[in-house]
Formats: C-alpha cells, sequence, structure tokens
C-alpha cells in the first residue's frame, strides 16, 4: 500500500538537496553587492561635500588675505562701509564691511562656489 502513494516518495529522494545551499549563497552575494554598491555611493556623495567645502574654505581664505591687503593699502584714508566682490576661478565672494572703530572692520563674506553650494560667515578684522 505504500507504493501506491506518491506523495511519501519525494520525501524519502534526497536528489535536489543542493538547491537549497545555491539559493542561499546567490542570496549572499546578492546582497553582499548592493550593500557594496550603497557603499559605494554613500562615499561618493561624502567626497563631493567635502571637496565643496575645501573649496568654500580656500575662497573664504583667499577673499579675507586680499581683503585685508585692500584695507592696508587704504589706511590712511576713512574707511566707509561698502562692499566687494572677489572673483576667482572656483567661485565669488561677496563682502560686506563697515568699521567699528578706527582699528576694527566687521565683514560679512558671502561665499558662492562654482557648483552653487553657499556659505556665509561674520568675522571681525584687526587693521
Amino acid at each position: 500500500m505504500r507504493n501506491h502513494f506518491a506523495i511519501h516518495k519525494p520525501l524519502t529522494q534526497q536528489k535536489g538537496f543542493i538547491l537549497p545551499y545555491i539559493l542561499f549563497v546567490a542570496a549572499l552575494v546578492l546582497i553582499m553587492t548592493t550593500s557594496s554598491i550603497s557603499i559605494y555611493y554613500y562615499h561618493h556623495e561624502q567626497t563631493h561635500y567635502l571637496e565643496e567645502q575645501l573649496k568654500m574654505d580656500t575662497l573664504l581664505q583667499m577673499a579675507q588675505q586680499e581683503f585685508k591687503a585692500t584695507i592696508e593699502i587704504e589706511q590712511d584714508n576713512d574707511i566707509k562701509p561698502g562692499q566687494i566682490t572677489y572673483r576667482y576661478p572656483y567661485g565669488n565672494v561677496l563682502i560686506y564691511y563697515r568699521p567699528v572703530t578706527e582699528q576694527m572692520i566687521k565683514a560679512e563674506f558671502h561665499v558662492l562656489t562654482d557648483n552653487q553650494s553657499k556659505y556665509a560667515t561674520i568675522t571681525t578684522i584687526q587693521q
């Protein structure tokens, strides 16, 4: 009577035992590949942001030094409130300035990179 039931036949045969292992390894490889791609994308994005930050810092330092040189040249004259725009290869810096005392100037720096990243800071400059 056992031979008449076909239900027991697949349960007793062990011919397909390798398929679950192959599926497990394939799923593992797929998960590792997907996570590697997402990690690569994240690092690529972070590198872009760090590059933009470096550009903004460089533009800010260049503008500060050029502004200080401009102030030293005009040191004999009275410095009146105004604005100056510096254009560099990686972007522009707009400076709004006003004298606080005879020896101090308050300057507001607005940095705009060539990729449209913006940064602003206020600095007090000693003459």
